[in-house]
């Protein structure tokens, strides 16, 4: 069987949600070059706070782009190993740590908070909260913080892409396989979730419909090359050409949220 991989360009993200450090260690253990092989750019894994220590000094050992998210309720009086990057999820305590970043959710009442932290150099994950039946709310936060904190390097997270971008390349709604403009992306979501009973969804999306496969006891490289040829592979496929021809033709604002575009779609099958 050919190795599926995705290219560099697609940014291809895993995010784990396993219950146990011993659960990710043998995840790892066991799919370590399969990961390596599909050149996934970065893995989150989410932890509870008081196994902080014990997973630093576990993934260690890890020779990925490993990131580890948690809700802190303390400064850290540790260091955090070059390899592994932290994200606090906890909204009311912003850590100023190398290799801690805190994630913010953006909406109007966090937009004064969040313009200060990232005009004073803090490291924040910006983080919007989508409504795709009021898009205009997190549009217009999103060009409000733009005016806020110009020139600064902004870390936006939810899949959302430039509409322009999106317009102009299909391929970042998996609707191009990239052969015409000579890409050749693997036609896989850029982010993959395994959850903690190791079932895989795109993108986030925890739908039936879009049911990539079960990893616990398999080889990835066979879950996703099966998921390819699946009907539910078919059906995230038509779910992308609906938000392509139903929602982007006319959408006013400048970045697009795809994967809650795609979401949105999903859930009215």
């Amino acid at each position: 069987m050919e190795k599926i991989k995705y290219l560099d360009m697609e940014n291809a993200t895993l995010k784990l949600q396993l219950d146990t450090i011993a659960e990710y260690e043998q995840f790892f253990k066991q799919h370590f070059e399969d990961l390596s092989d599909l050149n996934f750019k970065r893995i989150y894994v989410k932890i509870l706070n008081n196994y902080l220590r014990e997973a630093l000094k576990a993934f260690q050992s890890v020779k990925l782009p490993l990131i580890i998210e948690t809700d802190l309720f303390e400064d850290l009086t540790f260091d955090i190993p070059d390899s592994i990057i932290v994200i606090n999820t906890n909204f009311d305590l912003q850590i100023n740590k190398n290799n801690v970043y805190n994630q913010i959710i953006l909406n109007e009442l966090n937009l004064e908070k969040m313009a200060n932290l990232i005009n004073t150099n803090n490291n924040i994950i910006i983080e919007p909260e989508v409504d795709v039946k009021n898009i205009f709310k997190i549009n217009d936060c999103l060009n409000v913080l733009f005016q806020q904190v110009p020139n600064k390097l902004l870390n936006i997270g939810n899949y959302i892409v430039p509409t322009s971008l999106l317009k102009e390349h299909p391929c970042n709604c998996y609707l191009c396989d990239g052969w015409k403009c000579y890409k050749k992306i693997s036609g896989l979501p850029k982010v993959i979730l395994i959850d903690k009973d190791y079932n895989i969804y795109p993108h986030m999306i925890i739908n039936k419909n879009l049911y990539v496969g079960n990893i616990k006891n398999n080889n990835f490289q066979i879950v996703l090359s099966n998921y390819l040829k699946s009907k539910e592979y078919e059906t995230f496929i038509k779910c992308c050409k609906r938000v392509f021809v139903e929602y982007l033709p006319n959408y006013p604002f400048q970045y697009f949220p795809v994967a809650e575009y795609i979401k949105e779609v999903a859930n009215e099958m």
